[in-house]
C-alpha cells in the first residue's frame, strides 16, 4: 500500500512530500494504532532507522517531538489522488466551458497523477 506524505504551508494547504509505500505489515500497524501522533511516531521510528540522514529521530535531544515531525499529514494514495484532482480542477475550470467537464476532469487527474509521480518514494 502507498501512503501520501504531505506538509502543512503557512497557508494551510496540504503541500505533497513523498510517496511512502509500505509493506503489509507496516499497513497493518499503522491502521491498528490509535491516534494520529501515535501512527506518526511509528513511521518516524522506522524512517529515522531506514533512511537516518533523510529523516531525524522522533524525539529530539532535549526529549521533545523533533520539530521535522509537525506539521504532516499522511493519506491513502488513493485519497491523496483524489484531493489532488479536485483541487486541479479548481485551478483549471476558468479554461474550460461548462459543456467541457469531461475535458476538465481528464486534464486534472492527469495533472494529479504527475503531481504524485513526480515525487520522491521510500519505503518501509
Amino acid at each position: 500500500m502507498k501512503y501520501v506524505w504531505s506538509t502543512v504551508n503557512a497557508n494551510g494547504k496540504l503541500d505533497s512530500y513523498v510517496i511512502i509505500e509500505c509493506s503489509e505489515e507496516v499497513v497493518k500497524e499503522i491502521e491498528n494504532r490509535k491516534g494520529y501522533e501515535n501512527k506518526w511516531m511509528f513511521i518516524a521510528n522506522i524512517l529515522h532507522e531506514k533512511y537516518p540522514e533523510q529523516f531525524p529521530k522522533w524525539w529530539d535531544s532535549y526529549g521533545r517531538r523533533n520539530l521535522f515531525w509537525y506539521n504532516n499529514v499522511i493519506e491513502r494514495y488513493e485519497e491523496a489522488f483524489e484531493r489532488l484532482t479536485e483541487e486541479w480542477v479548481k485551478k483549471l475550470k476558468d479554461y474550460y466551458r461548462e459543456d467541457e467537464k469531461e475535458a476538465l476532469w481528464e486534464e486534472a487527474r492527469e495533472k494529479a497523477e504527475e503531481e504524485l509521480n513526480s515525487l520522491p518514494v521510500v519505503k518501509i
